[in-house]
């Protein structure tokens, strides 16, 4: 465990119980997890969702062990997650904004308060977002290569193995953002953001979509 991305020589080993407890306390804005073949990225947060993100080496496909990852954290409730590459990651949740001779990059939808982020590659939505966003799940299940009930409490929703060929599958999950009230689509930003003249301007709009 430790504070950096990279291994660093005030890491903690990782031995018991008494230790995660140990390192949470003195750590509670976030940390992060080295294992072998990936990284975890914890961010904590008591008054909203904290986050997991898990960088996973290259070579792994991680169709082979996703399943079995939302099912063993299970115990603290996932209310939303999925599995893609950087690329697509932009693609859905980046925005972009051309100013004189500025290029600004903004992330979008993200806030799960708000609505679903959005539907990528392999995707984990729990009953419970389900209902309060009212997302059509019947729906998304018809457009998946294959989907999995996760215990009665979640739906790992596969719309294509091959994370790395995304763009394949793009329009579709596109067009399901855009026409799904509950789930994010950056479509409308990216159309506010063509009447913004200015920096400000831009960040006034990004702002309204976290």
């Amino acid at each position: 465990m430790g504070i950096s991305e990279k291994r660093q020589k005030a890491d903690w080993p990782l031995n018991s119980k008494t230790d995660l407890d140990a390192f949470v306390k003195d750590n509670e804005v976030g940390f992060f997890l080295h294992a072998q073949k990936c990284l975890y990225n914890i961010t904590l947060n008591k008054r909203s969702f904290s986050t997991l993100v898990v960088y996973f080496e290259p070579k792994d496909n991680p169709i082979s062990w996703i399943e079995e990852f939302f099912e063993k954290v299970q115990a603290c409730s996932p209310q939303f997650g999925y599995a893609a590459n950087s690329e697509e990651f932009e693609h859905r949740n980046q925005v972009f904004s051309k100013q004189g001779k500025n290029n600004i990059y903004s992330w979008v939808g993200r806030s799960l308060e708000k609505y679903l982020p959005g539907v990528y590659s392999i995707t984990y939505i729990s009953s419970q977002q389900i209902a309060e966003k009212e997302v059509d799940i019947e729906l998304l299940k018809d457009n998946t290569e294959t989907w999995k009930d996760i215990d009665g409490v979640g739906y790992l929703l596969v719309f294509s193995e091959k994370i790395e060929e995304w763009r394949v599958i793009s329009d579709k999950l596109d067009l399901i953002c855009k026409n799904e009230g509950g789930i994010f689509s950056k479509h409308v930003v990216e159309q506010r953001l063509k009447n913004c003249t200015n920096f400000l301007e831009v960040c006034a709009e990004t702002d309204k979509w976290e």
